[in-house]
């Protein structure tokens, strides 16, 4: 995994902690944190019948894409899909947008991963200078993109009806 190890000069115990800084190590325990956050939230919010909109039951306001155009945002359906899959109803959560199991599944991994990378002290200039975020994020934009023209696809094909 080159680009994700520890910096030559913090193979000794003594300066690994100068590698990984206590700003480096609140950023790996904020990101699990946020990720057991949002899988809480998914597991104890009710899906919407409707397929989106579930984000209301927060206080949150409705999505204004959606009010102008009266088609589904890039995200409509995510916290939809996000609450079935907290539920294991895999089905269900990619039939309201298919980004949303893997998106669920990331958050997942995200805490492990946080854990591993904060027990091996890898820094976050090291990790984000890895070469595998590039065709990564390019390939989950491709993903997202694509649910998104699905979405798009249906809407529009309802409306005809």
């Amino acid at each position: 995994m080159h680009g994700l190890r520890v910096d030559e000069h913090a193979r000794n115990p003594s300066d690994a902690d100068a590698v990984l800084s206590r700003y480096g190590r609140l950023l790996y325990l904020s990101v699990a944190a946020a990720a057991l956050a949002v899988l809480w939230l998914s597991s104890w919010l009710e899906p919407s019948p409707a397929g989106f909109g579930t984000h209301r039951r927060l206080g949150l306001p409705p999505c204004l894409f959606r009010a102008c155009t009266r088609l589904p945002c890039p995200s409509c359906g995510l916290t939809t899909s996000f609450a079935h899959a907290a539920r294991f109803q895999l089905r269900r959560a990619a039939a309201v947008h298919p980004f949303g199991p893997l998106a669920f599944a990331l958050t997942w991994l995200a805490i492990p991963l946080s854990g591993v990378l904060l027990w091996r002290r890898v820094s976050w200039p090291s990790l984000l200078a890895a070469r595998l975020w590039k065709p990564l994020l390019w390939t989950l934009g491709a993903i997202y993109t694509a649910a998104w023209v699905h979405n798009l696809l249906l809407a529009l094909t309802a409306a005809r009806r």
